[in-house]
C-alpha cells in the first residue's frame, strides 16, 4: 500500500498515561504514531476485502471513540477493535486461509491453522 500524508495532533507530554501507566513521552509518541499508521494500513486492507467480499464489519471499543471523539486513533490507543457477525467471520476465515487475499509481506495467524496458538 502507498504511503499518504496524515494530519498529526502534537500530543502534550503528559507525565504518566492514564491509560497504561508507563511514562508517556515524545519517543513513545513517535513509535505509537508509527504502529497506529500500521494499523491504519491493515484496516484499508481488512476493508477492502470485505467490501470485495460484501461482509459485514464495524469499528467497536476505543475504535469506534477515537474514530468519533478524535476523528482517527485515541493518541494514547495501541490496537484495532474491529466486530462482525459470526457468519461474515467464518466466511473472512476461510478466505484467509489460504492466503491468496494477502500481500506477500502479510501472514494471517488464528490458532485454528498455527500449532504455536493452539492451546495456549
Amino acid at each position: 500500500m502507498g504511503s499518504a500524508e496524515y494530519d498529526t495532533e502534537k500530543i502534550l507530554i503528559a507525565d504518566v498515561c492514564s491509560a497504561g501507566g508507563f511514562m508517556y513521552n515524545d519517543e513513545v509518541q513517535k513509535t505509537l504514531r508509527k504502529l497506529q499508521l500500521a494499523e491504519l494500513n491493515i484496516i484499508k486492507l481488512f476493508m477492502k476485502i470485505c467490501e470485495k467480499e460484501h461482509l459485514r464489519y464495524f469499528m467497536i471499543g476505543g475504535t469506534m471513540l477515537g474514530a468519533i471523539r478524535h476523528k482517527g486513533f485515541i493518541p494514547w490507543d495501541d490496537d484495532v477493535d474491529i466486530g462482525m457477525p459470526r457468519e461474515d467471520y467464518d466466511r473472512l476465515f476461510e478466505l484467509l486461509k489460504d492466503g491468496t487475499y494477502l500481500p506477500e509481506n502479510f501472514e494471517y495467524l488464528n490458532y485454528k491453522i498455527k500449532d504455536e496458538y493452539k492451546n495456549s
